[in-house]
């Protein structure tokens, strides 16, 4: 296997337990403390704004990648 198919691979793997990660943070505080305060309801909706944004770039420099 050539190294870029490697690193692409790992960088695709660490992306996706990131993103994991984050969206099981989010789940356990919606659904196990849910946000008590207008706060917290603000912050879990910034987090979930910005993973959706990093999600969507990541995409995009995927695809950008492709056609080269």
């Amino acid at each position: 296997m050539s190294l870029w198919r490697t690193r692409f691979i790992t960088g695709v793997g660490m992306l996706v337990g990131l993103f994991y990660a984050s969206g099981a943070a989010i789940t356990y505080s919606v659904s196990v403390k849910a946000p008590e305060s207008t706060l917290e309801r603000v912050l879990i909706g910034l987090a979930v704004s910005a993973s959706f944004y990093a999600l969507n770039s990541i995409a995009r420099t995927l695809e950008k990648q492709i056609k080269k």
